[in-house]
């Protein structure tokens, strides 16, 4: 996704593992991250616009989260049984950002671990 910040056009991508789609635009506009400074520039290149800040934070979430997607999708592939997982993922949720990819992350890790033993 092309995004116009300040004034300069840059990318962020998200790609689900499974089925190779792109959601970054799901991702930040369900997030309400095209609000406040962030908008669309109707009238010279129509793009979604961010400002520098906010591009920054989105940019370091993708990552980590297009990092947490790969290691969720290897890791229920090699998971004989997924319901487990499933539960720890579904109570990892949390209606912050960031401490929900935190909490995520842990049970990543726990789960990797089980299955590299």
């Amino acid at each position: 996704m092309k995004i116009l910040v300040d004034n300069k056009i840059e990318e962020l991508e998200i790609v689900d593992p499974k089925t190779g789609c792109n959601y970054e635009q799901d991702l930040i506009g369900n997030a309400g991250g095209f609000g406040g400074f962030d908008g669309f520039d109707s009238y010279d290149q129509e793009l979604h616009t961010m400002t520098g800040e906010s591009f920054w934070w989105w940019s370091t979430y993708i990552d980590v989260e297009q990092d947490l997607q790969n290691r969720i999708y290897d890791l229920r592939n090699r998971l004989d049984d997924t319901d487990d997982f499933d539960r720890d993922a579904i109570g990892a949720g949390d209606g912050d950002y960031e401490t929900m990819q935190s909490n995520l992350s842990d049970v990543v890790e726990k789960w990797e671990s089980v299955t590299d033993a």
